[in-house]
């Protein structure tokens, strides 16, 4: 496969199954088979994740819009906005949070693409199992 474009916002909506969880759409998925893989995540303020891994995969966090905190497993706190990136080795665990009053958008590059692949096993953010975890 040669290269490719993918439009944010153009892909299906997938939410975790837990309270607050972010919006997720994939942009690149593991069955492109290009060892990177990237998702569009949307945090509403107040929502985030809670302490939670990448598997096997490094990730890099881009933000868009709006701004997160991230939290690592000794307590750092890292502000991320518009202009910055943050890189989460794998095995890493991390808190992701929106202290802020607007909706925070990021991307989020995985290599490998495995993570990805678990966030493509998410309910559809319409779907009842995500409803319920508003």
């Amino acid at each position: 496969m040669g290269v490719s474009q993918v439009d944010l916002g153009a892909g299906e909506q997938r939410r975790p199954g837990i309270p607050d969880g972010p919006l997720a759409e994939v942009l690149i998925g593991p069955d492109r088979g290009l060892g990177v893989g990237a998702v569009q995540i949307t945090v509403a303020p107040g929502a985030g994740m809670p302490v939670h891994d990448h598997g096997p995969s490094d990730a890099l966090l881009i933000p868009l819009a709006g701004a997160v905190r991230l939290l690592d497993a000794d307590g750092r706190a890292f502000e991320a906005g518009a202009g910055t990136v943050v890189a989460i080795p794998r095995g890493e665990r991390v808190r992701l949070e929106n202290v802020g009053s607007e909706e925070a958008r990021l991307v989020a590059v995985f290599s490998p693409a495995d993570f990805v692949g678990d966030v493509q096993r998410w309910p559809l953010a319409g779907h009842p199992a995500a409803r319920a975890c508003r």
